[in-house]
C-alpha cells in the first residue's frame, strides 16, 4: 500500500524552502564578520601590548576565530583574544556575534586569573557603572544569552551587592552588548570594552 505523505507547509515555510538566496547572503555576512573580527584582534593586540598592561599577565596566545550553527538554535561567530582556557584557569576576552541578537564583548575570569585580579576588581569595579556593562549571575559561565537569569546590568547592584558578588564568585563575567545595526562600531566598541575592562584589573 502506498503511503501518502502528511507533510504540509505554510505559505511562509514553503517560500523559505525555495529560497536559496538567504544562504548566499548568510555566507557573505559570515565572511565579512569573521574578517572584521580579525581586524578587531589586531586592535586589541595593540592595546594589550601597551606598557600599562605589562603587569596584568595577559595570555601570550594568538587569537582564535571560529563559528558554529547552533547556540540556542542560531548561528554564531566568536573571537577569543586574549585567551587561556584550562581546568585551573580561564582568562578570556570573547567577542561574539549571535545571529539575530547582535554582538557582545565579554571578559571571563576564573580560577587562577580570578584570584590574581579579584582585589583589583573589588577596588575598581564601581568605575564601570554607567558604561553599559552587564554582570553574569548564572551558575555556569558557558551561557551567552541576555536573559534575566544570565545577565543583570551592573548599574542595578548597590555597592554592597556588587562587593559581595565579586568576593564570593567562582567566576566573573562582565559583558557589553552592541546591537546588530551598530555593526560599523565593532572594532571601536570592542576595543573600548577591552580597554575599560583591563583598567579594572590594575591595582591602582
Amino acid at each position: 500500500m502506498v503511503q501518502v505523505s502528511k507533510l504540509t507547509f505554510s505559505e511562509e515555510e514553503f517560500e523559505a524552502l525555495r529560497n536559496r538566496r538567504f544562504f548566499e547572503l548568510k555566507k557573505s555576512v559570515t565572511a565579512s564578520i569573521m574578517n572584521e573580527f580579525s581586524f578587531l584582534e589586531e586592535s586589541i593586540r595593540s592595546e594589550a601590548g601597551k606598557k600599562e598592561n605589562a603587569d596584568l599577565s595577559l595570555p601570550p596566545t594568538s587569537g582564535k576565530i571560529f563559528r558554529g550553527e547552533n547556540y540556542k538554535g542560531f548561528p554564531y561567530i566568536v573571537l577569543d583574544f586574549p585567551r587561556a582556557f584550562s581546568s585551573r584557569d580561564v582568562f578570556a576576552f570573547r567577542s561574539m556575534f549571535w545571529w539575530g541578537t547582535g554582538f557582545s564583548f565579554t571578559l571571563h575570569l576564573q580560577g587562577e586569573s580570578l584570584e590574581r585580579h579579584r582585589e583589583a576588581l573589588l577596588k575598581n569595579g564601581e568605575s564601570l557603572r554607567g558604561a553599559g556593562f552587564l554582570f553574569c549571575i548564572n551558575s555556569t559561565p558557558w551561557e551567552y544569552h541576555f536573559g534575566d537569569d544570565n545577565y543583570v546590568s551592573l548599574d542595578d547592584f548597590t555597592g554592597e551587592e556588587l562587593d559581595e558578588r565579586l568576593r564570593k564568585a567562582t567566576f566573573i563575567k562582565l559583558c557589553r552588548k552592541l546591537e546588530s545595526e551598530q555593526y560599523p562600531e565593532i572594532i571601536s566598541y570592542g576595543t573600548e570594552s577591552f580597554v575599560l575592562l583591563m583598567q579594572q584589573l590594575r591595582n591602582r
